[in-house]
């Protein structure tokens, strides 16, 4: 990969599908995105899946959500 653009992803916002859909047609080739989802509405991670299925073939997406990583102690 030649680029590595990281995104986070705090809650479901509506520019998110403008947003994704902007950078999907301005990302050079050979470019890693990285989305962070940090427990966003179940909405927005199934939005994420969908653009990672129908990406480019030379731009890869990773999508992070953070619950899976964190663990709360009390």
């Amino acid at each position: 990969m030649n680029h590595s653009i990281i995104v986070p992803v705090n809650h479901y916002y509506y520019i998110l599908p403008l947003f994704t859909e902007s950078l999907m047609r301005t990302v050079e080739p050979f470019t890693k995105i990285i989305f962070i989802n940090d427990g966003s509405v179940l909405s927005v991670q199934e939005d994420l899946e969908n653009l990672q299925r129908a990406r480019s073939t030379t731009v890869k997406i990773e999508i992070i959500r953070l619950e899976d990583k964190v663990q709360i102690y009390q």
